[in-house]
């Protein structure tokens, strides 16, 4: 997703960017002059488990308690709204009509104003605002990207995450610091991949094992291989 809203996004620059996606999960990428970060072992960005509470009672799907997940995902949301939708009479109907609580419930009732939706929405926005200050600070991006399925809350979500983050960033990190939405409908994450693939099919260590075949599937022995394994 940091890859694809680094290269075809709104008005690409050039200048470094961390990419924050807040859905189901939370995740971060980080793009530094052109080259997505990636770590030693490809877990570079991985946020959400990022500890921030020592409540026991907050357990993480890692299995792990008191992380960011635990407290700020979509999935920690679900929970805590399912728990108190009598409090809302748009997720009380919600669950009398579906049985359960979907993100996108929670999406339409922020933007209607729901007072229930938009208390837990700005709470979590604050905790993910406060862990993406710390990165700025630590990393020192030009843009920061907020994506993920919390955009549809429209813009308050983002609105109260860019306050707290500029509140929090120091002077000289945040001196022309972009703080906006991801731009490109959802897509950034599949143009991402399709950048990956190509960028791993045409490098010097990958194009001599399949150049001289003409197909990038492999070697035709490779192929055999991949065949019988799925037999």
């Amino acid at each position: 997703m940091a890859l694809g809203e680094w290269t075809r996004g709104a008005e690409p620059d050039g200048r470094d960017m961390l990419f924050m996606k807040v859905g189901t999960g939370v995740g971060a990428g980080l793009v530094v002059r052109g080259r997505l970060l990636r770590g030693q072992r490809g877990a570079a960005g991985d946020i959400g488990h990022t500890h921030i509470t020592d409540d026991p009672a907050k357990i993480c799907r890692c299995g792990r308690p008191g992380c960011l997940e635990a407290v700020a995902s979509g999935w920690a949301l679900l929970i805590e709204l399912t728990e108190r939708a009598a409090e809302s009479p748009a997720f009380s109907s919600a669950i009398r009509r579906r049985g359960h609580l979907v993100l996108a419930d929670v999406g339409a009732a922020v933007v209607a104003g729901d007072d229930l939706a938009r208390e837990v929405a700005g709470r979590t926005a604050r905790t993910i605002a406060t862990v993406a200050a710390n990165l700025v600070n630590f990393c020192n991006p030009g843009t920061l990207v907020l994506g993920g399925g919390v955009l549809r809350t429209g813009r308050y979500f983002l609105d109260v995450f860019r306050e707290v983050v500029l509140q929090r960033v120091t002077d000289l990190a945040g001196q022309d610091l972009e703080i906006r939405a991801a731009s490109m409908n959802h897509m950034e994450g599949v143009t991402g991949a399709a950048l990956l693939a190509i960028e791993h099919l045409f490098s010097p260590t990958t194009l001599p094992r399949w150049v001289e075949d003409a197909s990038p599937l492999g070697h035709a022995a490779d192929l055999q291989r991949l065949s019988n394994a799925f037999a």
